[in-house]
């Protein structure tokens, strides 16, 4: 060939083969399968070649099942089985059978939403497929010879199930029976969907008359009730009574009350490490969630309250001044106890800050706290609180 040139090829593929791949001295010639490859402006010594692959058939779905059960289906292609969403190469034939229940029969195929007219038989073949096909099949109950049909049936159908439909003779006693799905409750039976009442009870017992009846079975969807755990108690157990625990429903509303025995006064309630009241009657809303309540008591005379803490500060020569964490509740004065028996008494309205003055220079303290409540006409109070060691200065 004349340098310069173009030079073009052409591949024909055998029956049931394409194009796969051209190559140009051994590299791949991209997005080109079609039949012909042209070289342009020849340049140089070159060698092509062409690769063929198999055309891949032309598949299609194929989806089927049982309407209303009392049978089952099943399908194959060249006599294996295939499953129902199956996919099979076109042209091929698909033989479907059906096998009824005891006591029923085929009543109709349907073949993409369209009756299979005259066909009921217990098979039946798709010809030639050629698109994407759906084949479901009905069955129903083979006539007697004699006697009258008792058709039952449930009503929405997914709210439960039924029994006892079939042919009785006139006089026989018949039984038919309604149980309900979850989150549905069975209501009523009527004869015919919107006809009068005939039963409520699941159960309905009749004797057969000379015709056919038609009962349905009523359901209505029930919705789920949940209910949350309220526990309560008392710390200690010996401190007094707590009431108001049970179970409730998300917005009711919860009532919990803690009586202290005598001795003993109401602290607080919590929750876990959480003060949520300070009465004793705590009130609220039931969220949806359980919860665990502690009503807490104190023992007069006895004890101090957890987490109230003393320190000191502003020491000077002849004073310091104490301060408490945090109010001790219920208390209606602080006793401060130097060295020695001695004690210097607060009124607990005026705050948490306690000056004690008159004291000696350079000189070493202990201070100790007690809380004072009123009991009746007679006052009590805890035994000793926290204690903070102070020297004053010169």
């Amino acid at each position: 060939m004349v340098e310069g040139s173009n030079v073009d090829f052409t591949a024909t593929p055998a029956a049931g083969y394409r194009v796969k791949e051209w190559t140009l001295n051994g590299s791949a010639v991209t997005d080109n399968t079609s039949t012909s490859y042209t070289v342009t402006d020849l340049a140089g010594i070159i060698a092509v070649t062409v690769e063929f692959e198999l055309i891949p058939p032309t598949t299609y779905t194929v989806t089927y099942s049982v309407t209303g059960g009392n049978g089952k289906l099943a399908a194959a292609v060249d006599g294996t089985a295939i499953a129902s969403g199956a996919t099979v190469v076109e042209g091929k034939e698909v033989l479907f059978t059906a096998t009824p229940d005891s006591g029923y029969q085929v009543k109709e195929w349907i073949l993409n939403s369209s009756v299979v007219a005259g066909h009921t038989s217990t098979s039946y073949t798709a010809l030639s497929l050629a698109d994407n096909i759906t084949v479901t099949v009905e069955f129903e109950l083979i006539p007697p010879t004699s006697g009258y049909l008792v058709s039952v049936s449930a009503y929405p159908t997914q709210g439960g199930t039924v029994t006892g439909g079939g042919y009785y003779e006139t006089g026989d006693r018949v039984k038919v029976s309604a149980t309900a799905k979850e989150d549905y409750a069975f209501v009523y039976w009527t004869e015919g969907e919107g006809s009068p009442i005939v039963s409520k009870g699941e159960t309905y017992t009749f004797r057969m008359d000379k015709a056919d009846r038609d009962l349905v079975a009523h359901f209505v969807k029930t919705e789920p009730v949940y209910e949350w755990l309220v526990t309560v108690s008392a710390k200690p157990s010996e401190g007094g009574t707590v009431s108001g625990g049970g179970t409730f429903k998300e917005g009711d509303p919860v009532e919990v009350i803690a009586t202290a025995n005598d001795g003993y006064r109401f602290i607080n309630w919590t929750e876990g490490q959480t003060e949520v009241s300070t009465v004793e009657i705590y009130s609220f809303t039931m969220g949806t969630s359980e919860r665990s309540l502690t009503a807490n008591f104190l023992a007069e005379g006895t004890g101090w309250p957890k987490g109230v803490r003393l320190s000191a500060t502003n020491v000077t020569a002849k004073s310091v001044t104490l301060v408490l964490s945090q109010p001790v509740p219920d208390a209606v004065s602080y006793r401060v106890y130097g060295s020695g028996e001695s004690c210097k008494e607060f009124d607990a309205s005026k705050g948490t800050a306690l000056l004690m003055d008159e004291l000696d220079p350079m000189t070493a303290y202990t201070f100790t706290v007690q809380a004072v409540y009123e009991n009746g006409l007679e006052t009590s109070e805890t035994s000793d609180g926290p204690t903070v060691k102070v020297k004053t200065k010169k």
